[in-house]
């Protein structure tokens, strides 16, 4: 534990475009980041970017508990550390900017000199209007094999938006349709009721989270619909209900959400194990997270667990995009970790110029 170094910081960073959920209106990620360096190198980096609706933590919330596990862990073993927490299930958005950077250090410590790192990626439909779409569409087209959209606001609007964007995709193309929590009941059976399983992936998290009996009975009632739970799952024993309940065939999991890199494989691992297909990603987190879920889908992929293709693109709505460190290509995101640790290590000597924590 000697010889290492902690900085826990509170970072905002705007967004090009307002990012609309059925609950919220994003316009920047709130991110609490852990650096841990030695002999002035950054050795590893953790992020944790809040979101209310998924949790009731604050970006102070996690900033306070990051410092508080941070003064725990100078006092124990790097290892006994991680694995006191690996026993807990109440691991979450409070947990993850310390816990990962130091999973990097003890389990990862070759990632960040790596060249390249990649995974599939969605692309994300943001447009509204049909003229929007219609311009949209047959970009998103051309890079991506899958493509989702939000809905979860108006039902009368949604169902014109996905048939409209039916009738625009190309044959082979999937789409995966996020309510966010947004519909009723009711709601979610007219919408459901209107709208072709035509191209459909899944549909996601339409009702709130402990409507677990009224999932089971869309899953029911709308067997031509696949369904994936998002929000519903924070912890294994959500998985564990979600199967008793037959509420859903698709998890949806999130670093953040499940705490710790080591957790979210277990997660995974779990929702295998029941049968549930995996879906894994962000969309309100920078590249560093991106990069450990790239992380995370590449070992599971070792393991010969299949997922679905990632959703870990919230860095694309950061301002200014920092296309030195990715690319993509055929709808497949290919990382830069080495170069990725250097903008990371610039971002720390430069609050460590402003003496700036937070």
């Amino acid at each position: 534990m000697t010889n290492f170094e902690y900085k826990v910081v509170k970072h905002n960073s705007q967004l090009i475009n307002p990012y609309e959920l059925s609950f919220r209106t994003i316009n920047e990620f709130e991110t609490v980041y852990t650096f841990i360096v030695k002999d002035n190198l950054l050795v590893s980096v953790g992020e944790s970017t809040v979101l209310p609706g998924y949790s009731d933590d604050t970006q102070n919330q996690v900033y306070m508990k990051t410092l508080k596990l941070v003064d725990e862990c100078e006092e124990n073993d790097f290892k006994d550390y991680l694995n006191f927490y690996s026993s807990t299930d109440t691991l979450g958005f409070r947990t993850v900017s310390f816990l990962s950077a130091l999973e990097i250090v003890v389990n990862f410590n070759n990632l960040f000199s790596s060249n390249l790192i990649s995974a599939p990626v969605i692309g994300l439909s943001i447009g509204s209007s049909e003229r929007k779409l219609n311009e949209e569409i047959p970009y998103l087209s051309k890079n991506y094999k899958e493509i989702k959209v939000k809905v979860g606001k108006d039902v009368s609007a949604d169902i014109s938006k996905v048939k409209h964007i039916q009738n625009l995709l190309p044959d082979g193309l999937k789409l995966r349709i996020d309510a966010n929590q947004g519909y009723s009941m009711s709601q979610a059976t007219n919408f459901l009721s209107s709208i072709s399983p035509k191209s459909i992936q899944h549909i996601e998290q339409p009702l709130v989270v402990d409507e677990w009996s009224n999932m089971a009975k869309l899953n029911e009632q709308f067997s031509d619909f696949k369904f994936a739970l998002d929000e519903s799952i924070s912890n294994s024993n959500d998985i564990h209900l979600a199967y008793e309940k037959k509420a859903c065939s698709v998890i949806k999991l999130k670093l953040f959400k499940c705490g710790s890199i080591m957790n979210t494989l277990e997660m995974c691992r779990l929702a295998s194990d029941y049968g549930f297909e995996i879906v894994l990603g962000n969309g309100v987190q920078n590249i560093l997270g991106t990069l450990y879920e790239v992380l995370i889908y590449n070992r599971l992929l070792e393991e010969g667990i299949k997922l679905h293709s990632l959703e870990s693109i919230g860095f694309l709505k950061n301002k200014p995009v920092l296309t030195n460190l990715f690319s993509i290509r055929s709808s497949q995101l290919i990382l830069k970790p080495d170069k990725i640790r250097e903008y990371y290590n610039s971002f720390y000597v430069q609050l460590n110029k402003t003496g700036k924590n937070n």
